[in-house]
């Protein structure tokens, strides 16, 4: 078998849809570093127990090809099932079970693992297109979990000088390309139980650990109920790091990380069904400084992803490097009149928005273009005028006594109206939504301290959620407050630190220490459904490289230790030679 081997089970009756799910592997096939297996590889005169089980036990990846002749049958469920079980428990095989016709999943012992698809009870009940959109998600997953190695050359690494005031510490590549990826998967199961999948990468030497599953039940009402913080953030760790086994493989991540000099990148990657976790505090495990924390927001990197949801009906288009436009809007509202803009200097919204335009004309990131209120009408119609990549939206936190009086005029009363409206809504007509939304809270008509509640912020968070799988690369918002002045001092540092690469999370990462004195480096929250949010990327070397040169120039950078070579079906023939030069580069 290949090196990267997957494992496919199924039931002879389902033979058709082993055929269906071949010809999408047969992508990964070719480019010759998967191989996929089922019994159908077996000829005549094989031993086939003892192939079927040498091809377990050294199989990646098992995908099941799950229905109701696949848990009738007594080989499947007590000769493979069982040990492929056995295998994804010591977290060295993932297994994939996609469910091709209904039947009673749940009564079996693969409960415990998440099948597919996510969205449809099976494939069949969707059509004939649904059906193929099904098979091209599970290649995808595939692909996405089998990324192969870069070689080796002869005789170890060659070695690199490092940048003036650097040292290469595990491997010859600029300062900028070393990562520790801490990733932290969510995904519900039933009732309160949630699966937690920790998976760390590098770009040290060393093999990464392997990964760990375990399941949790999550309180929800009590975990939204705790006031006190490091309570909240204990609690949140205990549910992660349950194990000590779990927090070997923290202290392994956090010990690579500082190897390689780099923040360790701590991905919150929450599955769609479970989106409900969004609502907690994770940024609180990243509370405080690197002496009472060793997941302090100076050592670690936290951002949050969104996986894709079956309710989004636009994939995520990365875009090119440009000059940004930015449109800043005071709020919304359902008023008849198509738009409000006020003259009255003191409202928050509006203020909010002067003082946001001229950080962001500063910074030189992009040109701004300020409104007042809009209705939904209005809004929509500025959007596809305007075609923006940064929205600035001032989004009113819900007040918990609110009093109208009938005939009341004036910028009050029309903020007295406004309303969570679906934001994400107003992207469906839009050909190309902004590039990254901030949503920047508006504490109105009470105390700020009035606004503490961790229910108070539900309601942007979801607008925040519900943004993310609109087509937008990133959403940024708060889920407490902060004052003006600290507000307008962590969102010039992002800016700033956003500029040079495009990078939201890392941006977010250096603006935290805007916040370090307010105590409150945990309160601004990002959003993606990308895994490395980027609002922009630089067009590829070779778009700017004549062909006859293009393979020479991937060598000399390769050589230089200047990029890191990945071998997929963009490499095609009229670039490529031979791939053993690259191993001698």
């Amino acid at each position: 078998m290949a090196r990267s081997s997957i494992f496919i089970s199924y039931s002879h009756k389902d033979r058709e849809w082993l055929s269906r799910l071949s010809a999408h592997l047969g992508v990964l096939e070719q480019e010759g570093d998967v191989g996929a297996w089922s019994d159908e590889n077996l000829r005549p005169g094989d031993d086939w127990p003892r192939e079927i089980r040498e091809a377990m036990d050294s199989a990646k990846i098992a995908v099941l090809l799950v229905s109701a002749n696949f848990t009738s049958s007594k080989f499947i469920m007590q000769k493979e099932v069982p040990v492929l079980i056995d295998r994804w428990r010591s977290g060295s095989l993932k297994i994939l079970p996609l469910i091709v016709t209904p039947c009673p999943y749940g009564q079996s012992i693969l409960r415990e693992v998440e099948p597919r698809p996510k969205h449809r009870d099976s494939v069949a009940d969707g059509s004939p297109a649904d059906q193929e959109r099904d098979l091209r998600d599970l290649t995808v997953e595939i692909a996405n979990l089998l990324v192969p190695e870069a070689p080796q050359p002869p005789g170890g690494r060659k070695p690199v000088t490092a940048p003036p005031g650097q040292r290469v510490v595990t491997r010859p590549a600029a300062r900028h390309d070393a990562y520790a990826l801490l990733d932290v998967r969510l995904s519900h199961r039933e009732w309160d139980r949630y699966c937690v999948e920790l998976g760390f990468t590098h770009s040290g030497d060393s093999a990464p650990p392997l990964p760990l599953t375990h399941f949790v039940s999550f309180d929800l009402p009590k975990l939204i109920g705790t006031r006190d913080n490091l309570e909240y953030a204990r609690r949140l760790r205990n549910l992660l790091f349950a194990e000590p086994s779990h927090r070997d493989f923290l202290r392994t991540a956090q010990d690579s990380a500082a190897e390689l000099r780099v923040p360790l990148q701590l991905r919150m990657s929450i599955s769609a069904c479970a989106r409900e976790l969004h609502w907690l505090r994770w940024e609180l495990l990243i509370q405080g400084g690197s002496g009472e924390n060793d997941l302090s927001f100076e050592s670690t990197c936290l951002a949050r992803y969104a996986a894709a949801d079956a309710r989004s009906w636009r994939d995520i288009q990365h875009r090119p490097k440009r000059p940004l436009r930015a449109l800043l809007v005071a709020g919304l509202t359902d008023w008849f009149k198509p738009s409000v803009r006020s003259t009255d200097a003191g409202d928050p919204g509006i203020e909010k928005c002067a003082r946001a335009e001229s950080i962001l004309e500063a910074s030189g990131l992009a040109t701004a273009h300020t409104l007042g209120y809009l209705n939904g009408d209005a809004f929509r119609s500025e959007l596809r005028a305007t075609a923006p990549d940064i929205l600035y939206l001032c989004v009113d936190l819900p007040q918990t006594d609110e009093s109208i009086e009938l005939g009341t005029v004036g910028v009050e009363w029309w903020a007295s109206r406004l309303v969570n409206l679906p934001i994400a809504e107003a992207f469906r007509d839009i050909e190309t939504p902004p590039r990254m939304v901030i949503l920047c809270p508006v504490v109105r008509g009470r105390r700020p301290e009035a606004a503490e509640s961790h229910s108070t912020w539900f309601s942007i968070l979801r607008e925040a959620y519900e943004l993310a799988q609109s087509g937008v690369l990133g959403v940024l918002t708060l889920q407490a407050v902060l004052d003006d002045s600290t507000w307008d001092a962590f969102f010039k540092a992002f800016l700033d630190n956003l500029a040079p690469n495009g990078r939201m999370d890392h941006a977010l990462h250096a603006a935290r220490a805007a916040l370090k004195t307010s105590g409150r480096p945990w309160a601004p929250v990002l959003i993606s459904c990308l895994r490395t949010p980027r609002i922009w990327y630089e067009p590829r070397f070779t778009e700017g490289t004549p062909v006859d040169k293009t393979w020479d120039t991937l060598l000399l950078k390769i050589r230089n230790g200047e990029c890191t070579p990945m071998i997929g079906p963009g490499l095609n023939s009229t670039i490529a030679r031979l791939r053993t030069e690259i191993a001698l580069a």
